[in-house]
């Protein structure tokens, strides 16, 4: 069903009363967070004693712990630079007991990273750098609750949404663009902000009508509450919230804190045993998700069991604040506020459910996605990239924003370029065309490459709403993954896979052989090889190959899904 965007508008400002702070943020909170202070060990206080650089501004590589029993005496009076090692050694399945020998050096770097204090361990024959502090006075950080779903942390979702309503230029484009948007076909309505009851409806009765939240999660491997013919009946008349799963319960709890009645879940808005419902609803996900005003990413929860909202692991050294005492002729001493870089793009990039092919697109199509991770919850527009920890955004050294992960805002940018002799074709050529569309096309096929997906024949199905996008920005032909006008430079894709990684098994047919769509596993394009720039140059291969074409089959209709045939010529 199709709604006018003024229904947008009209919820979006009863959104802004309900969202409203009811006190003001105290800033000396956030300053007090900032100064906290935690205790090092003597291994690590050393680091800001001393010579800053004995031989002169530049980079300083210094032994920091020799031994495992260095580390564990660290652990155990509470230092906090050693317990985040001691965690990153963990998330590598490295066990301390395990460890006979161990020993690391920091590296302490002003002249080409600005701020960065780097450390590697070294333990038998391993040599992994495990851990990343980044100095940073530029923004605030905050202390963060023990609990994900406490009072604070919704206050700071409410705060993200509503500045992003009122002050977001670029995340309201899209809306600004659209004439009318569409409701999905079937939508959860979870009722007003209290109700013991939800119920599965359609849209096209007319009577719906406002926002919705969407969620990304994993399936699992254990039964979960699906809507098919079997449930349909109750599922459509009401059920108790309690009976959902954690984490579709726990979207229900934000939608009510945010005033948002309705719900977009794949297995309760898809009934799952109809192939024609399927076939029907998997090419609207780029509307799904596109039109959704908030994505919710459950990262880390391995099954709609896991829910949400966890307890977490304290102390929590995510940042804290160190005052040096260098004897230095190049700089004053001061406050160094410390935080592990590392630890925050691991937790939102490489999130268990990131693995997964179809949230690869539900994450970049989603104009506001809410993330919650292991260890914070994270926000991110087209404006601004922020965590609990980080309310504002960080800054780099460089007073550059930092962002994590791959977006689709910079599609409308201006790709034209002057088209130079063969002769002339060099560095800087190529460095503009890495830049391009085509260029960001490459990239996000390589990222999805590596993704899983519970049925492989949903390659090019699981991005098509992505391949959409790109097509009616750039209104070109879709071809199998490839687009036309840049043929020659898209064929030159070559697997990224060991001997041994090789499927014993053909897979089921998806694509044309030519296409990236039709082989499982990782996938790099060569044109993105900057080692020989001047032989991977994509203007230097479409001037070599030229007049070529291409044609293909769609399964269903739909030239951006699956294919069963095509062909180039």
């Amino acid at each position: 069903m199709k709604i006018l965007c003024n229904s947008f508008s009209s919820w979006a400002a009863s959104l802004k009363a309900v969202t409203k702070p009811k006190n003001k943020e105290n800033n000396s909170q956030h300053m007090a967070a900032a100064k906290h202070r935690h205790l090092l060990c003597d291994a690590c206080i050393v680091i800001f004693r001393g010579l800053k650089y004995p031989l002169g501004p530049g980079t300083r590589v210094t032994e920091h712990l020799g031994s495992v029993e260095q580390l564990h005496e660290g652990i155990k009076i509470g230092c906090a630079i050693c317990d985040r090692l001691a965690r990153h050694l963990a998330s590598k399945l490295v066990r301390l007991q395990n460890i006979e020998q161990l020993r690391s050096t920091y590296d302490l770097n002003d002249y080409d990273r600005p701020g960065k204090i780097k450390f590697v361990m070294y333990w038998g024959a391993q040599n992994n750098e495990v851990y990343q502090l980044t100095t940073n006075l530029n923004r605030l950080c905050r202390q963060i609750n023990s609990s994900f779903d406490s009072a604070a942390t919704f206050q700071l979702i409410q705060g993200w949404l509503r500045n992003c309503l009122d002050g977001h230029q670029q995340c309201y484009q899209r809306w600004k663009n659209a004439q009318e948007f569409q409701l999905p076909t079937r939508l959860v309505d979870t009722g007003q902000s209290g109700s013991k009851e939800c119920r599965v409806v359609r849209t096209d009765s007319g009577s719906i009508s406002g926002a919705y939240l969407t969620l990304s999660h994993r399936w699992g491997q254990s039964p979960f509450l699906q809507l098919n013919s079997h449930t349909i009946g109750n599922l459509t008349t009401g059920i108790p919230i309690a009976e959902l799963p954690a984490t579709f319960r726990d979207t229900v709890s934000i939608a009510h804190q945010l005033g948002i009645r309705y719900l977009w879940i794949d297995s309760l808005c898809i009934q799952q045993d109809s192939k024609e419902d399927w076939i029907r609803e998997s090419p609207t996900m780029s509307h799904v998700y596109g039109f959704a005003t908030i994505n919710i990413v459950a990262g880390h929860a391995h099954g709609p069991e896991g829910g949400l909202f966890s307890t977490r692991e304290f102390p929590y050294f995510g940042y804290f604040t160190v005052r040096s005492a260098w004897d230095s002729r190049w700089e004053s001493n001061a406050d160094y506020l410390l935080w592990d870089k590392v630890a925050l793009e691991d937790d939102f990039e490489f999130a268990p459910l990131t693995q997964r092919g179809w949230v690869f697109q539900e994450r970049l199509m989603a104009p506001r996605m809410l993330q919650f991770g292991k260890e914070q919850v994270y926000w991110r527009c087209s404006k601004l990239f922020a965590s609990e920890t980080w309310p504002q955004g960080a800054l780099s050294r460089e007073g550059k924003s930092l962002r994590f992960g791959t977006d689709l805002d910079d599609l409308d940018g201006d790709d034209t370029m002057e088209v130079q002799p063969l002769g002339e074709l060099g560095d800087s050529c190529t460095e503009a065309l890495s830049r391009g569309p085509i260029a960001k096309w490459e990239r996000l096929v390589s990222e999805y490459s590596r993704t899983e997906l519970t049925r492989p024949e949903d390659k090019l199905v699981a991005l098509s709403g992505v391949a959409k996008l790109f097509q009616q920005t750039f209104k070109d032909r879709y071809l199998a993954g490839l687009w036309w006008s840049s043929l020659p430079r898209l064929l030159c894709w070559r697997r990224d896979i060991k001997k041994e990684q090789e499927p014993r098994v053909r897979p089921k047919y998806r694509a044309p052989s030519w296409s990236w769509a039709s082989v499982d596993g990782p996938i790099t394009f060569t044109t993105t090889n900057m080692e020989h720039p001047s032989m991977t140059n994509p203007l230097r291969i479409e001037y070599l190959i030229t007049g070529v074409d291409g044609k293909i089959d769609p399964l269903d209709g739909d030239e951006m899904a699956q294919v069963k045939g095509g062909a180039i010529t």
